[in-house]
Formats: structure tokens, C-alpha cells, sequence
């Protein structure tokens, strides 16, 4: 038996139909959502073999569960939802909107929600670096086709939000999972000067990196390097 969040769910043998009970005015516009909700219903069969102990954070708690895991390479879906068991056949889909973060085998996501031009949408951002700055990132999403990466100075209550891909603007945001703060503009025109500008004056402190990146040895490819080398810097504080 498979439910949805704390919603409804209409059981049946060996598979699984879903009903989703975030449906209402505010979600339809939810991309995301309507992905999560199309991609559950095609669930027939969930191989107990696929689950592995993990936990999910839910109202300030740790909860020890199983989390399905069907594919040994890393897949974007899991920015999006996951597939929970606690015990016997009852198995929960969990979204951003329900949990507050997960972690399973070398992989720990926490919740996002992104406010732009009056849309919300929910999503997972995962642990890369963690550190004076921690770095996550996030995948393509049915709401942005664009790999991202989200970084927090320790202290800082905003993330600043950047795609390596494309030349796009840099953006400061409050990073609680639930904030409606929208997004404000930082640094304008993403790319290797801009990029050179923006992180040789955001990681100052570390001598080694800020002449690394200015001198452009380390470039926006370079950027779980230059965190991870920051985060180990001793002249940093």
C-alpha cells in the first residue's frame, strides 16, 4: 500500500494508485507537483530489495526509515520526492512540502522553496561541501531546467544562487526552507569576469582562493574545489 504525504490513498494489490491531496488553486500552478504527481502514478511495483535505511527530518525529528532507492545512479527525482517505508507494506511519498530533509546512502537533501515572480515551488537542495560555506546543489527540475548551486556562509541567513551553466544573474535569498522572501538580485551577467568579481570578493578572506579564482585558475567549473579548498583554508575567518 502506497500513500501520498498525509493524504488519501486507494490501495491495491502489489501497486500503487495515488491520490494527491496538495490539489487545490495554489498547487496548480506547482510544475513540480504535477510531475511528482504523474510520475507516482505510473508506480506499479516497488522491489523491497530497492530500499535502504535512511532517515527523514519531519517537525524538528529524526524519523529512522527505508528509503527506496531503485537505481544505483543519482537521479534528479530525488529532488523532487522520494519513496518512504517505515514497516510491513505500507510505503509514504514524501515531498518538500512534508519533510524538512533526508538522507540515504551518500546522499543528505534538505527542503527549498523558491519564490519568483509570485510562483512557488518546492524542491530539494543536496549536501555537497559543508563548512564556513556550505555548498548544495540542484539538479533539472520540471520548474528550472538549469543545474544549480546554492551556497551558505556560516552565520548568513541567505543563500546565494547561481547556474555554472549559462550566463544567468547571481541571486541572494533568505535560506529557510519556508521563507517567502523573494529573490534579490546580487551580482548581474554570470559569467567567468563577472564570476572572478563576485567570488574573489564572497571568499576574501582565504587569501589562496581569492588570488586563485582572480587570476582565474579556479573558474566557475571549479566550484565544489574552491569551496571544499576554502572551507580547509586556516587564514579564513
Amino acid at each position: 500500500m502506497l500513500y501520498f504525504g498525509l493524504g488519501l490513498v486507494v490501495p491495491a494489490q502489489n501497486s500503487a494508485k495515488l491520490v494527491n491531496y496538495h490539489i487545490d488553486a495554489y498547487n496548480k500552478r506547482d510544475v513540480n507537483q504535477q510531475y511528482i504527481n504523474t510520475q507516482t502514478s505510473k508506480i506499479t511495483t516497488l522491489e523491497s530489495n530497492y530500499f535502504e535505511d535512511g532517515f527523514i527530518i519531519r517537525n524538528f525529528d529524526t524519523i529512522r526509515c527505508k528509503i527506496y532507492l531503485p537505481k544505483s545512479k543519482f537521479n534528479d527525482d530525488l529532488y523532487l520526492y522520494i519513496i518512504v517505508r517505515f514497516s510491513g507494506d505500507s510505503d509514504y511519498v514524501y515531498t518538500p512540502k512534508d519533510i524538512s530533509g533526508y538522507a540515504v546512502r551518500n546522499i543528505t537533501m534538505r527542503a527549498h522553496r523558491s519564490l519568483i515572480s509570485g510562483d512557488t515551488t518546492f524542491f530539494f537542495i543536496r549536501l555537497i561541501e559543508n563548512g564556513r560555506v556550505t555548498l548544495y546543489d540542484r539538479g533539472r527540475i520540471p520548474s528550472s531546467n538549469e543545474y544549480t548551486y546554492y551556497l551558505n556562509r556560516q552565520g548568513d541567513k541567505n543563500l546565494l544562487i547561481f547556474s555554472p551553466n549559462k550566463e544567468s544573474d547571481f541571486f541572494m535569498q533568505e535560506s529557510y526552507a519556508y521563507s517567502t522572501s523573494p529573490m534579490i538580485s546580487k551580482y548581474r551577467g554570470q559569467n567567468e569576469k563577472e564570476f572572478s568579481i563576485a567570488f574573489s570578493e564572497y571568499l576574501k578572506d582565504c587569501e589562496g582562493i581569492r588570488n586563485k579564482i582572480a587570476s582565474k585558475f579556479y573558474t566557475v567549473k571549479d566550484m565544489e574545489t574552491i569551496i571544499r579548498e576554502y572551507n580547509e583554508c586556516p587564514l579564513a575567518n
